[in-house]
């Protein structure tokens, strides 16, 4: 997952809230343009049961 709450890679947990499932993920920091925005690849949306277009609000845990 890309998110500005790390400067370099570490391994975290993300957790969709309504679903109480989770995933472990590595956390990376943003780079080029946009480089603000969180980001989740769409492999992931599987891991919650959640439609490739839903915009769920995930809790990002480091490890």
């Amino acid at each position: 997952m890309k998110t500005p709450l790390v400067d370099a890679p570490v391994q975290g947990r993300i957790v969709n809230p309504a679903t109480g499932k989770s995933a472990q993920v590595e956390l990376r920091p943003p780079v080029g343009i946009g480089h603000g925005q969180p980001g989740v690849r769409c492999r992931h949306c599987s891991c919650w049961a959640c439609p490739l277009t839903d915009l769920p609000t995930l809790e990002v845990y480091r490890s």
